[in-house]
């Protein structure tokens, strides 16, 4: 899978273990924790270690709307991301609602 440009792999033996390497150096663990890790890169260019990490799972929020997964990790409104054929998409939750809407109403018409 990738995530901004950045190859993170399912690594084997753990439910939810993955890796990716970023500036030279594999981080390994929660897909949260590699995609936290690529976000401070992209944006900060620092790598985030797993000691500085700190996830969070009761702002973790998962809704399926239509058929599709809508994540938030952060529970700010504006922070809902959901994957659909290799693309990411980001915003308010209801932004991407509408998206959806949008595009099983033109597949329906074709």
């Amino acid at each position: 899978m990738h995530y901004r440009g950045y190859l993170m792999e399912s690594t084997e033996g753990g439910f939810d273990t993955w890796k990716a390497r970023i500036n030279s150096k594999v981080v390994i663990g929660e897909q949260a924790f590699i995609k936290e890790s690529i976000d401070w890169w992209c944006d900060k260019k620092t790598v985030l270690l797993s000691d500085d990490y700190n996830y969070n799972t009761s702002t973790h929020k998962v809704e399926i709307y239509r058929g599709f997964k809508l994540i938030n990790d952060t529970d700010k409104p504006n922070e809902w991301y959901m994957l659909h054929n290799g693309r990411l998409y980001k915003g308010t939750k209801k932004a991407i609602e509408f998206k959806i809407d949008i595009a099983l109403d033109k597949s329906r018409k074709e």
